[in-house]
């Protein structure tokens, strides 16, 4: 409410004596000066200071105003106010926030800036004011949130204690019980009605992007030598650097690029596929994570892109005499197009893993040798033979469909490779979803 002072200067018409008021002052947070100065008036010349009244509870107040002027004889003058605290009928909205609803791409760690229209008195911490629920997890998501006033209008800040789940749909609700200072609850639906909760929840959803975790550059779940295949696929290509560009093992917020695919071999982040990328596997080797989506399906033709792979052999050849070296340079040369012969058996991780119901199983063999290839159930039970046969030497890969020997899909859960030849013998791990 605003309600205005007169002032007037009461000197005589004949002295030209002026009269300037220079401040007016109030102790009180409940009634506000809005005009504090004027110009200088003539005698018998009336001005109007305005006030306002901001009650904060439904009771009398009463303040007293000084007007500072530049009369020499009496400088300040005083008044008396007195206000009756009423009920403002003008519900609080929440007016911004960072997040929108229908955003897709959001950062996975991007913290929530949710600005209200005033001053709110319900706490931020009161159970069910405030709240995140991912889809994906099926729960609430945990972190902070603090209060803070920007130009006299609350405002609350929440950050995930952990990173949102990649591509979540991620529900916001503010709770229509939420008061301001008089006691309004909130207008979540904007329809100038105030009818409390839930018809009045504010809510929305926004949708999280991709999390990059570095080194798993086909999004497997695990880092390994097959995630060399999408750096030779991508070797080249340019994209969004991520925000930040470390690349110790967690999910990294990103943006899609053109090719959501090469978003996850940018394993350095600085927004090019290249040689770079190679030298964030070794770290990482063998880290896992659940958020798991391969990018590059077991069927895919890798010897399109042999230029690529050329000129990631060169570089990864400098790598070799090392565990990882070695076994990156067996996939390029696996997958890459026209190679040397290998010089050693070996048995490589299946791709991808975990998978449903498809899966690459790769080897190398060195010479012409009789090759059995079996899988294996928890129980050490041959569940189907892939291999039984003479072959020759080179980079070989078989696809298993799932399937036991009778054609039936075998259920989820561990199950084990084997290769055996007369030289050779190696088991690995792998494991089938639903």
């Amino acid at each position: 409410v605003v309600d205005s002072i007169r002032v007037r200067n009461i000197a005589d018409s004949f002295s030209g004596l002026t009269l300037r008021v220079l401040d007016v002052q109030s102790s009180s947070e409940q009634f506000v000066p809005i005009t504090t100065s004027t110009s200088a008036l003539q005698p018998g010349a009336l001005a109007w200071l305005k006030v306002e009244f901001r009650p904060n509870a439904r009771i009398r107040f009463d303040e007293t105003i000084t007007i500072v002027t530049d009369d020499p004889r009496t400088p300040n003058r005083t008044v008396d106010v007195t206000g009756i605290g009423g009920v403002e009928r003008q519900p609080p909205l929440v007016e911004s926030t960072t997040l929108s609803g229908g955003q897709v791409g959001a950062f996975i760690n991007t913290p929530l800036d949710l600005r209200f229209s005033e001053e709110i008195s319900t706490g931020v911490d009161e159970p069910g004011a405030f709240s995140l629920f991912s889809r994906r997890q099926n729960s609430q998501v945990a972190g902070t949130v603090v209060s803070d006033l920007v130009d006299g209008k609350t405002r609350w800040i929440f950050t995930p204690t952990t990173n949102y789940p990649p591509f979540d749909s991620v529900d916001v609700t503010v709770a229509g019980f939420v008061e301001d200072l008089v006691g309004n609850t909130l207008d979540g639906n904007f329809d100038g009605v105030a009818e409390g909760a839930p018809i009045d929840d504010f809510r929305y959803t926004f949708i999280t992007g991709p999390a990059v975790y570095p080194g798993d550059c086909n999004n497997d779940g695990v880092v390994n030598e097959i995630d060399i295949l999408p750096i030779g696929v991508f070797y080249g290509m340019q994209g969004p650097a991520r925000p930040s560009s470390t690349t110790n093992w967690e999910g990294k917020a990103a943006e899609l690029w053109s090719d959501p695919r090469a978003t996850y071999a940018d394993a350095d982040g600085n927004g090019t596929v290249d040689e770079l990328d190679v030298l964030v596997i070794g770290p990482n080797w063998g880290s896992t994570h659940q958020f798991s989506a391969p990018t590059l399906s077991v069927d895919y033709d890798f010897s399109k892109h042999r230029d690529q792979f050329d000129q990631l052999r060169q570089v990864i050849k400098g790598m070799a005499g090392s565990d990882v070296g070695d076994r990156l340079l067996q996939v390029i040369e696996g997958f890459g197009g026209d190679a040397e012969l290998p010089t050693g058996y070996s048995l490589w991780q299946n791709h991808p893993n975990p998978f449903n119901p498809d899966t690459r199983i790769s080897y190398t063999l060195p010479e012409a040798t009789h090759v059995r290839l079996t899988v294996h159930n928890i129980l050490g039970q041959t569940v189907r033979e892939l291999v039984d046969e003479n072959q020759g030497p080179g980079f070989k890969s078989v696809i298993w469909n799932g399937a036991d020997q009778s054609g039936r899909q075998v259920s989820s859960g561990v199950y084990f490779y084997r290769l055996e030849t007369p030289h050779y013998l190696e088991i690995r791990k792998m494991m089938k979803l639903q």
